[in-house]
Protein backbone atom coordinates (compact mmCIF):
# COMPACT_ATOMS: atom_id res chain seq x y z
CA UNK A 1 0.00 0.00 0.00
CA UNK A 2 1.37 3.49 -1.19
CA UNK A 3 1.93 5.86 1.57
CA UNK A 4 -0.32 9.20 1.62
CA UNK A 5 0.65 12.43 0.56
CA UNK A 6 2.57 14.34 3.34
CA UNK A 7 0.20 16.67 5.12
CA UNK A 8 0.37 20.09 4.48
CA UNK A 9 1.97 21.23 7.37
CA UNK A 10 5.05 19.59 6.76
CA UNK A 11 5.28 21.86 3.37
CA UNK A 12 4.58 25.30 5.10
CA UNK A 13 5.07 26.85 1.34
CA UNK A 14 0.79 26.69 0.50
CA UNK A 15 0.88 27.45 -3.37
CA UNK A 16 2.83 27.95 -6.70
CA UNK A 17 4.51 30.86 -6.56
CA UNK A 18 6.12 33.25 -3.53
CA UNK A 19 3.41 32.84 -0.96
CA UNK A 20 2.73 35.29 1.92
CA UNK A 21 4.16 35.18 5.56
CA UNK A 22 3.09 32.46 7.99
CA UNK A 23 2.82 34.51 11.57
CA UNK A 24 4.94 33.60 13.73
CA UNK A 25 3.74 31.60 16.16
CA UNK A 26 3.02 29.19 12.78
CA UNK A 27 6.70 29.57 11.42
CA UNK A 28 7.99 29.01 14.99
CA UNK A 29 5.58 25.75 15.44
CA UNK A 30 6.32 24.54 11.74
CA UNK A 31 10.07 25.24 11.81
CA UNK A 32 11.47 22.70 14.32
CA UNK A 33 14.65 24.61 14.99
CA UNK A 34 13.35 27.49 15.93
CA UNK A 35 10.63 25.56 17.91
CA UNK A 36 13.44 24.09 19.70
CA UNK A 37 15.65 27.40 19.96
CA UNK A 38 12.79 28.70 22.12
CA UNK A 39 12.11 26.03 24.37
CA UNK A 40 15.81 25.73 24.87
CA UNK A 41 17.09 29.51 25.47
CA UNK A 42 13.98 30.37 26.83
CA UNK A 43 13.91 27.09 29.56
CA UNK A 44 17.41 25.11 29.56
CA UNK A 45 20.35 27.76 28.71
CA UNK A 46 18.41 31.05 30.77
CA UNK A 47 17.90 28.88 33.86
CA UNK A 48 21.33 27.30 33.46
CA UNK A 49 22.84 30.61 33.29
CA UNK A 50 20.39 32.73 35.64
CA UNK A 51 20.95 30.14 38.49
CA UNK A 52 24.74 30.03 38.14
CA UNK A 53 26.68 29.85 41.52
CA UNK A 54 30.01 31.59 40.83
CA UNK A 55 31.61 33.34 37.82
CA UNK A 56 33.59 30.33 36.86
CA UNK A 57 30.18 28.18 36.43
CA UNK A 58 28.61 31.16 34.42
CA UNK A 59 31.64 31.55 32.05
CA UNK A 60 30.93 27.75 31.46
CA UNK A 61 27.23 28.06 31.16
CA UNK A 62 27.67 30.97 28.64
CA UNK A 63 29.83 29.51 26.28
CA UNK A 64 27.29 26.72 26.07
CA UNK A 65 24.42 29.29 25.35
CA UNK A 66 26.96 30.90 22.50
CA UNK A 67 28.41 27.71 20.92
CA UNK A 68 25.33 26.11 20.90
CA UNK A 69 23.38 28.75 19.41
CA UNK A 70 26.37 29.72 17.24
CA UNK A 71 26.66 26.46 15.71
CA UNK A 72 22.52 25.96 15.26
CA UNK A 73 22.35 29.59 13.25
CA UNK A 74 25.55 28.84 11.26
CA UNK A 75 24.89 25.83 10.07
CA UNK A 76 21.16 26.47 8.65
CA UNK A 77 22.34 29.58 7.26
CA UNK A 78 25.53 27.78 5.29
CA UNK A 79 23.09 25.46 3.80
CA UNK A 80 20.46 27.80 3.13
CA UNK A 81 23.08 30.13 0.87
CA UNK A 82 25.50 27.95 -0.60
CA UNK A 83 25.12 24.29 0.09
CA UNK A 84 21.70 23.51 -0.86
CA UNK A 85 20.99 25.59 -3.99
CA UNK A 86 24.67 24.51 -5.26
CA UNK A 87 23.42 21.19 -5.25
CA UNK A 88 20.22 21.95 -6.60
CA UNK A 89 21.11 23.53 -9.36
CA UNK A 90 23.82 20.79 -10.33
CA UNK A 91 21.29 18.20 -9.93
CA UNK A 92 18.81 20.37 -12.10
CA UNK A 93 21.22 20.53 -15.50
CA UNK A 94 22.42 17.18 -15.14
CA UNK A 95 18.79 15.68 -15.21
CA UNK A 96 17.96 18.55 -17.37
CA UNK A 97 15.30 20.07 -14.84
CA UNK A 98 13.89 23.08 -15.03
CA UNK A 99 15.70 25.83 -12.86
CA UNK A 100 14.45 26.78 -9.82
CA UNK A 101 14.82 28.84 -6.71
CA UNK A 102 13.19 25.83 -4.37
CA UNK A 103 15.55 22.81 -4.02
CA UNK A 104 15.64 19.44 -4.76
CA UNK A 105 16.77 18.54 -1.51
CA UNK A 106 13.49 19.43 -0.13
CA UNK A 107 12.22 16.24 -1.21
CA UNK A 108 11.51 14.12 1.79
CA UNK A 109 13.24 10.70 2.52
CA UNK A 110 10.17 8.71 1.95
CA UNK A 111 10.02 9.64 -1.92
CA UNK A 112 13.81 8.73 -2.68
CA UNK A 113 12.44 4.98 -1.06
CA UNK A 114 13.90 2.34 -3.77
CA UNK A 115 11.45 -0.37 -3.22
CA UNK A 116 8.35 0.30 -5.28
CA UNK A 117 9.34 3.57 -6.41
CA UNK A 118 7.16 3.68 -9.41
CA UNK A 119 4.08 3.01 -7.67
CA UNK A 120 4.97 5.91 -5.13
CA UNK A 121 5.71 8.13 -7.53
CA UNK A 122 2.58 7.02 -9.80
CA UNK A 123 0.36 8.04 -6.64
CA UNK A 124 2.03 11.17 -6.40
CA UNK A 125 1.03 11.73 -10.77
CA UNK A 126 -1.92 10.92 -10.23
CA UNK A 127 -2.32 12.74 -7.56
CA UNK A 128 -1.49 15.99 -9.27
CA UNK A 129 -3.24 15.75 -12.36
CA UNK A 130 -6.43 15.54 -9.75
CA UNK A 131 -5.22 18.91 -9.06
CA UNK A 132 -4.81 17.75 -5.19
CA UNK A 133 -3.65 20.90 -2.89
CA UNK A 134 -0.99 19.05 -1.48
CA UNK A 135 0.62 17.53 -4.79
CA UNK A 136 0.28 21.13 -5.89
CA UNK A 137 2.13 22.45 -3.06
CA UNK A 138 4.44 19.83 -2.99
CA UNK A 139 5.36 20.66 -6.54
CA UNK A 140 5.67 24.26 -5.92
CA UNK A 141 8.01 23.36 -2.62
CA UNK A 142 10.27 21.53 -4.99
CA UNK A 143 10.47 23.94 -8.06
CA UNK A 144 8.61 21.33 -10.11
CA UNK A 145 6.02 21.37 -13.24
CA UNK A 146 5.50 17.24 -12.59
CA UNK A 147 6.30 14.45 -10.48
CA UNK A 148 7.56 12.56 -13.72
CA UNK A 149 11.23 12.89 -13.52
CA UNK A 150 11.10 11.40 -10.04
CA UNK A 151 10.58 8.23 -12.04
CA UNK A 152 14.61 8.32 -12.37
CA UNK A 153 15.85 5.66 -9.89
CA UNK A 154 19.40 7.58 -10.32
CA UNK A 155 18.28 11.22 -10.04
CA UNK A 156 16.52 9.87 -6.59
CA UNK A 157 19.97 8.30 -5.90
CA UNK A 158 21.77 11.62 -6.35
CA UNK A 159 19.39 13.09 -4.44
CA UNK A 160 19.60 11.07 -1.46
CA UNK A 161 23.55 10.62 -1.61
CA UNK A 162 23.36 14.54 -1.41
CA UNK A 163 20.92 14.53 1.77
CA UNK A 164 23.05 12.12 3.38
CA UNK A 165 26.12 14.21 2.87
CA UNK A 166 24.00 17.58 4.45
CA UNK A 167 23.22 15.09 7.51
CA UNK A 168 26.66 13.85 7.91
CA UNK A 169 27.98 17.49 7.82
CA UNK A 170 25.43 18.81 10.04
CA UNK A 171 26.02 15.96 12.61
CA UNK A 172 29.94 16.64 12.75
CA UNK A 173 29.04 20.29 13.21
CA UNK A 174 26.85 19.55 16.18
CA UNK A 175 29.16 16.36 17.62
CA UNK A 176 32.46 18.86 17.75
CA UNK A 177 30.55 21.69 18.99
CA UNK A 178 29.01 18.84 22.32
CA UNK A 179 32.56 17.42 22.38
CA UNK A 180 34.55 20.42 22.53
CA UNK A 181 32.46 22.31 25.28
CA UNK A 182 32.33 18.97 27.35
CA UNK A 183 36.24 19.06 27.23
CA UNK A 184 36.50 22.40 26.65
CA UNK A 185 34.94 24.00 29.84
CA UNK A 186 37.04 21.74 32.47
CA UNK A 187 40.66 22.79 30.59
CA UNK A 188 39.23 26.37 30.90
CA UNK A 189 37.68 26.42 34.43
CA UNK A 190 40.86 24.88 35.79
CA UNK A 191 43.40 27.23 33.98
CA UNK A 192 41.19 30.51 35.43
CA UNK A 193 40.33 29.34 38.73
CA UNK A 194 43.68 27.44 39.70
CA UNK A 195 41.12 24.98 41.44
CA UNK A 196 40.51 21.30 40.44
CA UNK A 197 36.83 20.27 40.84
CA UNK A 198 32.87 21.21 39.69
CA UNK A 199 32.96 24.54 39.75
CA UNK A 200 29.44 24.60 40.83
CA UNK A 201 30.68 23.56 44.48
CA UNK A 202 33.76 26.55 44.30
CA UNK A 203 31.78 28.57 46.50
CA UNK A 204 30.92 25.89 49.82
CA UNK A 205 33.29 23.66 49.21
CA UNK A 206 37.34 23.35 50.34
CA UNK A 207 39.91 22.77 48.18
CA UNK A 208 40.68 19.80 49.90
CA UNK A 209 37.41 18.29 49.28
CA UNK A 210 37.55 19.36 46.13
CA UNK A 211 40.50 17.12 45.24
CA UNK A 212 39.42 13.94 47.02
CA UNK A 213 36.23 14.22 44.81
CA UNK A 214 37.97 15.16 41.78
CA UNK A 215 40.66 12.29 41.98
CA UNK A 216 38.87 10.09 39.99
CA UNK A 217 38.23 11.88 37.30
CA UNK A 218 41.58 13.19 36.48
CA UNK A 219 43.40 9.60 36.91
CA UNK A 220 40.30 8.06 33.93
CA UNK A 221 40.25 11.26 32.50
CA UNK A 222 42.86 10.60 29.38
CA UNK A 223 40.38 7.03 28.91
CA UNK A 224 37.22 8.74 29.13
CA UNK A 225 37.94 11.97 26.70
CA UNK A 226 38.98 8.87 24.17
CA UNK A 227 35.75 6.95 24.65
CA UNK A 228 33.54 9.99 24.54
CA UNK A 229 35.01 11.08 21.05
CA UNK A 230 34.75 7.32 19.83
CA UNK A 231 31.04 6.79 20.28
CA UNK A 232 30.19 10.49 20.10
CA UNK A 233 31.77 11.15 16.29
CA UNK A 234 30.79 6.77 16.07
CA UNK A 235 27.12 7.53 16.29
CA UNK A 236 27.03 10.67 13.88
CA UNK A 237 28.42 8.70 11.06
CA UNK A 238 26.10 5.30 11.97
CA UNK A 239 23.18 7.44 11.66
CA UNK A 240 22.91 8.66 7.36
CA UNK A 241 24.43 5.03 6.95
CA UNK A 242 21.41 3.99 9.10
CA UNK A 243 19.08 5.46 6.58
CA UNK A 244 20.80 4.98 3.43
CA UNK A 245 20.52 1.40 3.83
CA UNK A 246 16.60 1.05 3.91
CA UNK A 247 16.16 2.90 1.34
CA UNK A 248 18.64 1.58 -1.39
CA UNK A 249 17.16 -1.90 0.08
CA UNK A 250 14.31 -3.38 -2.34
CA UNK A 251 12.05 -4.53 0.50
CA UNK A 252 9.29 -2.40 2.10
CA UNK A 253 8.04 -1.60 5.11
CA UNK A 254 6.39 -4.71 6.41
CA UNK A 255 9.66 -6.90 5.25
CA UNK A 256 13.08 -7.40 6.58
CA UNK A 257 11.51 -8.48 10.00
CA UNK A 258 13.67 -6.29 12.92
CA UNK A 259 15.61 -5.04 10.51
CA UNK A 260 15.84 -2.63 7.94
CA UNK A 261 12.09 -2.98 6.72
CA UNK A 262 11.25 -1.82 10.39
CA UNK A 263 13.44 0.94 10.10
CA UNK A 264 11.69 2.58 7.27
CA UNK A 265 8.81 3.42 9.47
CA UNK A 266 10.95 5.87 11.11
CA UNK A 267 12.67 7.70 8.65
CA UNK A 268 9.85 10.07 7.88
CA UNK A 269 10.40 11.94 11.16
CA UNK A 270 14.26 12.41 10.36
CA UNK A 271 12.96 14.74 7.07
CA UNK A 272 14.71 18.22 7.25
CA UNK A 273 12.33 21.19 7.03
CA UNK A 274 12.99 22.98 3.99
CA UNK A 275 16.49 21.06 3.63
CA UNK A 276 17.77 22.90 5.51
CA UNK A 277 16.12 23.11 9.49
CA UNK A 278 17.31 19.89 11.08
CA UNK A 279 14.30 17.41 12.38
CA UNK A 280 14.31 17.65 16.16
CA UNK A 281 14.71 13.71 16.11
CA UNK A 282 18.20 14.08 14.31
CA UNK A 283 19.04 16.96 17.32
CA UNK A 284 18.08 14.26 19.78
CA UNK A 285 20.39 11.55 18.56
CA UNK A 286 23.27 13.87 18.62
CA UNK A 287 22.23 15.07 22.10
CA UNK A 288 22.35 11.84 23.80
CA UNK A 289 25.83 10.65 22.53
CA UNK A 290 27.61 13.97 21.88
CA UNK A 291 26.13 15.97 24.57
CA UNK A 292 24.83 13.59 27.23
CA UNK A 293 27.35 10.96 27.08
CA UNK A 294 30.39 13.53 26.09
CA UNK A 295 29.03 15.74 29.85
CA UNK A 296 28.43 12.33 31.63
CA UNK A 297 32.23 11.38 30.75
CA UNK A 298 33.41 15.04 31.69
CA UNK A 299 31.99 15.48 35.34
CA UNK A 300 34.41 15.96 37.42
CA UNK A 301 32.66 13.93 40.69
CA UNK A 302 29.64 12.60 41.45
CA UNK A 303 27.55 16.18 42.31
CA UNK A 304 28.39 16.67 38.96
CA UNK A 305 27.24 13.52 37.43
CA UNK A 306 23.90 14.18 39.47
CA UNK A 307 23.18 17.17 38.67
CA UNK A 308 23.94 16.26 34.81
CA UNK A 309 21.37 13.35 34.88
CA UNK A 310 18.29 15.48 36.21
CA UNK A 311 19.44 18.35 34.55
CA UNK A 312 19.74 15.80 31.18
CA UNK A 313 16.57 14.03 32.15
CA UNK A 314 14.16 16.72 32.59
CA UNK A 315 15.52 18.38 29.11
CA UNK A 316 14.89 15.18 27.06
CA UNK A 317 11.33 15.09 28.92
CA UNK A 318 10.41 18.78 28.34
CA UNK A 319 12.70 19.76 25.38
CA UNK A 320 11.26 17.11 23.18
CA UNK A 321 7.98 15.75 24.31
CA UNK A 322 7.20 18.23 27.39
CA UNK A 323 5.33 20.61 25.26
CA UNK A 324 3.84 18.20 22.91
CA UNK A 325 2.43 16.69 26.17
CA UNK A 326 0.89 19.97 27.96
CA UNK A 327 -0.16 21.53 24.97
CA UNK A 328 -2.25 18.27 24.46
CA UNK A 329 -3.58 18.80 27.91
CA UNK A 330 -4.43 22.38 26.94
CA UNK A 331 -6.35 21.76 23.83
CA UNK A 332 -8.13 19.25 25.59
CA UNK A 333 -9.57 21.35 27.96
CA UNK A 334 -10.33 24.23 26.04
CA UNK A 335 -12.16 21.48 23.50
CA UNK A 336 -14.35 20.86 26.33
CA UNK A 337 -14.70 24.31 26.96
CA UNK A 338 -16.05 25.15 23.20
CA UNK A 339 -18.30 22.06 23.27
CA UNK A 340 -19.62 23.39 26.24
CA UNK A 341 -20.41 26.98 24.89
CA UNK A 342 -21.84 25.05 22.01
CA UNK A 343 -19.03 26.80 19.57
CA UNK A 344 -18.57 25.06 16.08
CA UNK A 345 -14.99 24.55 15.25
CA UNK A 346 -14.22 23.72 11.86
CA UNK A 347 -11.25 21.49 13.00
CA UNK A 348 -10.73 19.75 15.97
CA UNK A 349 -8.32 21.26 18.49
CA UNK A 350 -7.03 17.76 19.78
CA UNK A 351 -6.78 14.05 18.87
CA UNK A 352 -5.67 11.31 20.82
CA UNK A 353 -3.02 8.52 20.04
CA UNK A 354 -1.77 5.37 22.19
CA UNK A 355 1.71 6.11 23.14
CA UNK A 356 3.14 2.73 25.53
CA UNK A 357 -0.35 1.96 26.12
CA UNK A 358 -1.73 5.04 27.43
CA UNK A 359 -3.94 7.35 25.17
CA UNK A 360 -2.32 10.84 25.34
CA UNK A 361 -4.30 13.76 24.17
CA UNK A 362 -2.35 15.62 21.24
CA UNK A 363 -3.20 19.55 19.94
CA UNK A 364 -3.75 19.53 16.30
CA UNK A 365 -0.81 21.22 15.07
CA UNK A 366 -1.30 25.63 14.47
CA UNK A 367 -0.62 25.62 11.01
CA UNK A 368 -3.13 23.21 10.34
CA UNK A 369 -5.38 25.33 12.63
CA UNK A 370 -4.23 28.32 10.29
CA UNK A 371 -5.53 26.60 7.64
CA UNK A 372 -8.71 25.68 9.09
CA UNK A 373 -10.03 28.72 10.03
CA UNK A 374 -9.29 30.50 5.96
CA UNK A 375 -5.73 31.78 7.12
CA UNK A 376 -7.26 34.37 9.53
CA UNK A 377 -4.96 35.50 12.37
CA UNK A 378 -7.84 36.76 14.42
CA UNK A 379 -10.23 34.11 14.24
CA UNK A 380 -11.12 32.92 17.28
CA UNK A 381 -9.57 29.25 17.59
CA UNK A 382 -6.36 30.34 16.08
CA UNK A 383 -5.91 32.81 18.98
CA UNK A 384 -7.23 29.93 21.25
CA UNK A 385 -4.67 27.33 19.56
CA UNK A 386 -1.84 29.92 19.67
CA UNK A 387 -2.44 30.85 23.21
CA UNK A 388 -2.29 27.10 24.15
CA UNK A 389 1.13 26.74 22.09
CA UNK A 390 2.74 29.37 23.54
CA UNK A 391 1.65 28.29 27.12
CA UNK A 392 3.30 24.51 26.32
CA UNK A 393 6.08 26.06 25.63
CA UNK A 394 6.57 28.90 28.49
CA UNK A 395 5.50 25.52 30.55
CA UNK A 396 8.49 23.90 29.84
CA UNK A 397 10.71 26.25 30.05
CA UNK A 398 9.56 27.13 33.69
CA UNK A 399 9.89 22.92 34.40
CA UNK A 400 13.80 22.84 33.83
CA UNK A 401 14.41 25.96 35.55
CA UNK A 402 12.97 24.65 38.72
CA UNK A 403 15.04 21.38 38.21
CA UNK A 404 18.31 23.43 37.91
CA UNK A 405 16.90 25.53 41.47
CA UNK A 406 16.44 22.05 42.91
CA UNK A 407 20.01 20.70 41.93
CA UNK A 408 21.75 23.64 43.00
CA UNK A 409 20.27 23.42 46.46
CA UNK A 410 20.76 19.33 47.35
CA UNK A 411 24.37 20.06 45.60
CA UNK A 412 25.06 22.46 48.72
CA UNK A 413 23.15 20.84 51.23
CA UNK A 414 25.03 17.53 50.34
CA UNK A 415 28.46 19.24 50.14
CA UNK A 416 28.03 21.13 53.70
CA UNK A 417 26.95 18.26 55.17
CA UNK A 418 30.31 15.84 53.78
CA UNK A 419 32.18 18.83 54.77
CA UNK A 420 31.22 18.19 57.96
CA UNK A 421 31.33 14.50 58.42
CA UNK A 422 34.76 15.09 56.84
CA UNK A 423 36.26 17.63 59.26
CA UNK A 424 34.85 15.25 62.33
CA UNK A 425 36.68 12.38 61.07
CA UNK A 426 39.54 14.55 60.41
CA UNK A 427 39.42 13.53 56.43
CA UNK A 428 39.66 17.28 54.88
CA UNK A 429 41.51 19.02 57.67
CA UNK A 430 44.69 20.94 57.10
CA UNK A 431 46.96 20.85 59.33
CA UNK A 432 48.46 24.40 61.02
CA UNK A 433 51.36 24.57 63.61
CA UNK A 434 49.85 25.41 66.57
CA UNK A 435 50.77 28.57 67.81
CA UNK A 436 51.95 28.71 72.01
CA UNK A 437 52.51 24.96 71.64
CA UNK A 438 56.08 23.13 71.95
CA UNK A 439 55.64 20.40 69.19
CA UNK A 440 58.91 17.83 69.52
CA UNK A 441 59.88 19.20 66.24
CA UNK A 442 60.48 22.87 67.64
CA UNK A 443 62.17 21.56 70.50
CA UNK A 444 64.29 19.56 68.82
CA UNK A 445 65.25 22.86 66.32
CA UNK A 446 65.93 24.97 69.55
CA UNK A 447 68.09 22.22 71.09
CA UNK A 448 70.14 22.05 67.58
CA UNK A 449 69.97 25.49 68.02
CA UNK A 450 71.77 25.56 71.52
CA UNK A 451 74.65 23.32 70.51
CA UNK A 452 75.72 24.82 67.55
CA UNK A 453 75.18 27.97 69.53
Amino acid sequence: MVAPLVPVWQTPRPGFGQAPPLPLSVTIATNQVWNRLVVGLLGYEASQVATSRNPYELVERGLHVISWIGVGILMPLLLERFVSPRISNHLRKKFKLPQSNQSLLRLPFQLLDHNQHHRRIAHYVAAAQRRHPVALNQLSDYGLTSFKPLYNKQLLSDILMAKQGILLLDLLMLGSQGQLYAWGKNWLSKRLSGKMGYTGEFNYASDAYLRKQTKQYEAQKKARTQRSLWVGYGANIALPLLIVGPLLRNKGIKSGGIGFGKLKQLIPILNYTNAIFMSKWVMLWNDVFNWSFANFSAARDKHEVRERLWEHGSFYFFFYFGDVLLSGLGAQALAKQFKAQGRKMPLSLVKHHKVLGLRLPIATHLNSIYEAVGRQPNHWLYKAARRNFWAGLLGTSLGMALIKIGNNIYTYRTVQAEEQSGLANKQFQVKVPQVGVATPQLVQYFNQAAVRG
